[in-house]
């Protein structure tokens, strides 16, 4: 198996796309980042990366150490999330982290 790396995604509906073994991740609506992992494969993970409706998670990345990245333009900047991917199967749930 290869691991596969995409910068964008283009839909009007779906953005932000990244795959890396064994994550799959992806933007959708309303600003809900969802994340899918093999060895999870009965769960889907969603988690609502900001309240304000006019921001937009514009891409996502997923490191080789399971770290995803998502980056989401607000009205006045961009900011910088951070998710550990490996603390999902031990916690069940997702942990958002403000980086800048």
């Amino acid at each position: 198996m290869v691991d596969e790396h995409y910068q964008t995604c283009q839909s009007p509906t779906i953005c932000g796309f990244s795959i890396c073994w064994p994550f799959l991740a992806y933007a959708g609506i309303k600003n809900y980042l969802t994340i899918h992992s093999v060895f999870e494969h009965e769960k889907i993970f969603r988690i609502k990366i900001t309240d304000d409706e006019n921001d937009r998670i514009v891409n996502t990345f997923i490191t080789e150490t399971k770290d995803l990245i998502a980056i989401v333009k607000t009205e006045r900047e961009y900011k910088v999330f951070h998710i550990d991917l490996d603390q999902i199967r031990e916690d069940n749930f997702i942990k958002k982290k403000l980086l800048f």
